[in-house]
């Protein structure tokens, strides 16, 4: 035990992974929560940006476990066990011998270890020798992930703090026929449209329309955002739990402090109103299940006893009017992922299809003093027929990948 504290006094290594195309919205998240922690510390980590991840280095134990607790971007979080600046395998065998895994991991243990190689130093001859410390099995029979890393300037060994990935929030489930957008992608697209409209307009409490919403993505990210909520509270294990240096104590602090944060939060907001609606019945049916979820109990309680939370089975296009009393702010949120791709008969008729939504988004706006939102287009042709009807008074774009495709998110302001 005094070994064990000893070791989490001294600063760590760590990788934050993140879903392509969202770098500086990841490193913003996890700057956000090293400069606001639940617990303080005197510990300065360094951040620096890599193509899918952020190598951290000086944090604290109690750090790592914040970002962990508290991160919607991420989609996963890596301690390094050992790490070396070049592809020598005489230097990796030391840093091997040197590490004490009794002090990280009950016996008997079971590792999958994942190995990824760009410059060919990851042979049998590596995998040989972690095979000596780590007992390998599949990723069905093992207890905690490892990732062995190789690039032509660093090679690193890695354990998941997550286990499992972090944009699996603990209480989402799935629908077979359904193709909703990851979680940790919402959550990256609200922050980049909170940065977009700016912390005074998001801050207001406005009418929210959901359309297309599916099995309920951006209602929950909303959510989450909106008044604190971290996935922490949410999510019932991390691989970081079955080790030996998980600190009970502090976890069960940070949940209790996270979940008086957000309720505050949410105990203030008297106005804000959210409408989704969703076409398909088998969805539709999906998500009201989901807004009941017992672990959403309270705001659930909350909301539907004031009678601002609404979900309705509807066409987006045959919608006459929002079916609810306007926010004393008159502003109103929209967020939209509309049917691409594979999911549409034809991809022809895309542009024309993107033209008709921003037709209808028009339509809304005229009830309210300022309209705001996003769409995601599969495509540059889509992204232009949205823009030319919607004639936005600010706008802008970015790209990011999902399920292989380059997609573009469209932000808009009315």
């Amino acid at each position: 035990m005094r070994k064990q504290k000893k070791m989490l006094a001294r600063p760590f290594a760590a990788f934050a992974h993140f879903p392509a195309g969202f770098s500086q919205i990841a490193l913003q998240e996890v700057q956000e929560i090293l400069a606001n922690p639940l617990m303080p510390t005197k510990f300065s980590a360094k951040l620096k940006v890599h193509k899918d991840k952020i190598h951290i280095q000086g944090i604290h134990y109690f750090q790592l476990v914040e970002l962990l607790f508290r991160s919607r971007i991420l989609t996963d979080l890596r301690l390094v066990l050992v790490e070396i600046a070049s592809s020598s395998y005489s230097q990796w065998q030391k840093q091997l011998d040197a590490f004490a895994p009794e002090l990280y991991f009950p016996e008997p243990s079971q590792f999958q270890c994942i190995f990824k190689s760009r410059n060919g130093f990851i042979g049998k001859q590596l995998k040989d020798s972690i095979q000596t410390y780590f007992r390998l099995t599949t990723a069905e029979e093992a207890d905690f992930k490892l990732y062995c890393e190789s690039y032509p300037k660093r090679s690193h060994l890695a354990l998941s703090l997550a286990g499992d990935w972090l944009y699996k929030r603990g209480f989402r489930g799935s629908l077979a026929k359904s193709a909703p957008i990851r979680e940790d992608i919402a959550a990256a697209t609200l922050l980049q449209f909170k940065n977009f409209i700016g912390e005074t307009l998001f801050s207001l409490q406005p009418y929210v329309y959901i359309p297309f919403a599916g099995t309920g993505t951006f209602l929950f990210e909303f959510f989450f955002l909106k008044y604190d909520l971290y996935p922490g509270i949410l999510r019932e294990h991390y691989s970081l739990q079955d080790s030996l240096f998980f600190r009970e104590q502090h976890f069960t602090y940070l949940q209790q402090k996270a979940d008086s944060v957000w309720q505050e939060k949410l105990i203030k907001d008297e106005t804000t109103q959210v409408f989704c609606l969703e076409k398909q019945k088998e969805t539709f049916t999906y998500l009201q299940e989901q807004v009941q979820h017992p672990k959403l109990k309270q705001w659930y309680k909350h909301f539907r006893n004031e009678k601002r939370l609404q979900v309705q089975q509807g066409d987006f296009f045959h919608l006459a009017s929002l079916p609810t009393s306007k926010p004393k702010n008159n502003c109103l949120f929209i967020f939209l992922n509309p049917p691409y791709g594979k999911r549409m008969q034809t991809t022809s008729s895309i542009p024309n299809y993107y033209q008709k939504i921003a037709k209808k988004i028009r339509e809304h706006a005229c009830n309210f003093e300022k309209t705001c939102g996003f769409v995601y287009c599969p495509n540059a042709s889509s992204s232009q027929a949205f823009h030319k009807e919607l004639q936005a008074q600010q706008s802008q774009t970015f790209h990011f990948t999902h399920g292989g495709m380059d997609m573009r998110c469209y932000m808009f302001s009315l």
